[in-house]
């Protein structure tokens, strides 16, 4: 249901999920102003990371992270996954690679992590 209320209200956002046997596994989420205004504004600069969840349902947050033209945070994309791995972080990044494939400074692109 909140999948759908989001492709709903806010047209073509990249939303994912990824299912296990009919278990929730994994969420991707991409909102379509994000990725223009990256596209449009900001600098060829990605961080990403990940962070525990806390609580009943646990998991981890991926996140990617850019910088605008004002050295402000913009926020890219997020994922929840089962777990930070290499198959989760592999599966964010393919998405987020799949968004930005029409990025015109592609081949100049940074991206960061810890």
């Amino acid at each position: 249901m909140y999948i759908e209320k989001i492709r709903r209200t806010n047209t073509r956002t990249e939303v994912r999920i990824h299912t296990d046997e009919g278990r929730f596994k994994r969420l991707f989420i991409a909102y379509h102003p994000c990725i223009m205004g990256f596209a449009n504004g900001c600098k060829t600069l990605i961080g990403i990371d990940g962070t525990f969840l806390k609580g009943i349902y646990q998991g981890n947050l991926l996140c990617a992270i850019a910088l605008d033209a004002n050295n402000g945070l913009f926020p890219l994309a997020f994922a929840v996954v089962e777990k930070e791995n290499y198959q989760s972080w592999y599966w964010f990044l393919s998405i987020l690679r799949e968004l930005l494939n029409g990025y015109p400074n592609m081949h100049a692109l940074t991206i960061i992590s810890d």
